[in-house]
């Protein structure tokens, strides 16, 4: 392991926090790697959050699709797709409609069980649908609009799998498997280089929702990752007080670009590059250059790509009207703005409720009990050790940066999902928030202190434990989920029914 800089080493704490922080990033990834090479296996196909619509973007683009097409007869644009392909998530969608018990309101949807002879006859039956070698037109517009920059594990396990001979399912879990490699190794990363950050990045990285979304065919869980370690190269700097070297420079605004294209609010997440000579309060111009020309380089990215998509137009639900929305939003600018708050804050109480701990489509929970003891191992990890405050200039960054981007979420689903009119937002999922996150950690940053007292070590130790644990709780809920049943049935069935 490379020593690391004195300087870094100076702002470390003392006695037992110092040893097992340095461990940090090996404990994360052993942790990770068993926990989600177990969820990709028991969590049922394409049962991840829009994993179907996910993974036909991924299987579109590993065939060079770079942009989707509309054409007569659809109202939305798609993409040629492998017919055995689309077989299998039609038979699983069949499935799963049939097992989910649709409510009023999808936040309080309920499920019956796949039990018995019924179950292991349809997992025989399709994990051994097969790739056809045939394509036939597919409309997925809500990810077709998606560039492909988080997309590559997928893409290269979708293209193996076909490469190769496996079924449809069993290409889906190599799939799962390098979506999860390529984010524990981004997390490993950022827990490696990061400074004053660790404790509460573990504890991000653990929650329960991050690990499911990262074992599932998506681009999100490389995106969390990638804002984890956009702020590690941010604390990294700021501790060591000093600009960021050209190679954190460039490496965060190409994470912070690919954030931004595939979700235009996380753009200004870019002014995060600027919070280095914020801090230092630089006196030069010349060394505000490099973040300058970073950031509008994400912006440019950002913008450039949503341009480039435009004709294929925008994904909205049944019950919205774009144009529509968009033409009260100017004709009553502070009904909308009071919806889009409103909006938000509603999507704040819900991340607290769903955003932590959730399977499925984003809305199967686990008991009340387990999700508040996630929710309270995550703030110890944040506060225990205290915090090193950001000058106000630097708060004020950061809280745009994050504010910014969690409005402009509620006003792009106002827009393109919300019914006209309406005194609130809806559309938005926890997992739109999840990346926004790491970020937010820069105002939390460790404190340095000389002495700790005993309890507070002690505090931070059972919550990193306490972490550890409900993070391994999520393969027996993934199981029980949908199966109703053991971790060790469901694996065993997976594999025994080739």
């Amino acid at each position: 392991m490379a020593t690391m800089p004195k300087s870094v080493e100076a702002e470390k704490l003392p006695g037992a926090i110092t040893r097992v922080e340095q461990s940090l990033p090996q404990l994360y990834l052993f942790l990770a790697l068993v926990i989600t090479g177990i969820a990709g296996v028991v969590t049922a196909p394409f049962f991840g959050p829009d994993e179907p619509v996910q993974a036909l973007r991924a299987i579109s683009l590993s065939h060079g699709e770079l942009m989707g097409r509309l054409v007569a007869g659809e109202n939305e644009p798609g993409a040629d797709i492998d017919r055995g392909a689309r077989l299998a998530m039609e038979r699983m969608d069949d499935v799963r409609t049939a097992w989910e018990r649709q409510a009023g309101n999808f936040h309080d949807r309920t499920y019956g069980p796949v039990a018995g002879a019924e179950r292991e006859r349809k997992v025989r039956e399709l994990n051994t649908i097969p790739w056809a070698h045939q394509t036939v037109f597919t409309p997925f517009g809500n990810t077709i609009v998606y560039p492909p920059v988080f997309y590559f594990p997928a893409m290269l396990g979708w293209r193996a799998g076909e490469a190769s001979g496996m079924p449809i399912f069993a290409s889906l879990r190599l799939a799962r498997w390098l979506c999860a490699l390529v984010c524990i190794a981004l997390g490993w990363f950022a827990l490696r280089i990061g400074t004053q950050i660790r404790w509460a990045m573990l504890g991000l990285l653990l929650l329960p929702s991050v690990l499911f979304i990262q074992a599932c065919c998506t681009q999100d869980g490389a995106m969390i990752a990638s804002a984890a370690l956009v702020a590690a190269l941010v604390s990294r700097a700021l501790t060591e007080r000093r600009s960021f070297r050209h190679w954190e420079l460039a490496l965060a605004a190409i994470l912070l670009a690919g954030l931004g294209m595939a979700r235009t609010p996380y753009a200004l997440l870019g002014l995060a590059v600027f919070l280095p000579e914020l801090e230092l309060r630089s006196g030069t111009r010349r060394r505000w250059l490099a973040p300058a020309i970073a950031f509008a380089a994400i912006v440019a990215a950002s913008w450039g790509w949503r341009h480039l998509m435009a004709p294929l137009g925008l994904d909205s639900s049944d019950e919205a009207d774009p144009v529509a929305q968009a033409a009260f939003f100017r004709g009553h600018p502070i009904a909308a703005s009071a919806a889009i708050l409103r909006g938000t804050w509603e999507a704040a109480m819900d991340f607290v409720r769903r955003g932590l701990y959730v399977v499925g489509w984003n809305d199967l929970l686990p008991h009340h009990g387990l999700k508040g003891l996630v929710l309270i191992c995550f703030v110890v990890l944040i506060f225990a050790l205290g915090c090193k405050w950001l000058q106000w200039r630097g708060s004020l960054l950061i809280l745009i940066a994050v504010a910014g981007s969690l409005l402009g979420i509620s006003a792009a689903e106002y827009v393109i999902w919300t019914p006209v009119g309406l005194r609130t937002v809806y559309g938005i999922q926890p997992r739109y928030w999840l990346p926004v996150v790491p970020i937010a950690l820069l105002l939390f940053r460790q404190a340095q202190s000389q002495t700790l007292p005993k309890w507070r070590e002690r505090a931070v130790f059972a919550a990193a434990l306490g972490s550890a644990l409900m993070a391994s709780t999520l393969p027996i809920m993934c199981a029980h989920a949908f199966w109703r049943a053991s971790v060790w049935h469901v694996v065993t069935a997976v594999f025994g029914s080739r």
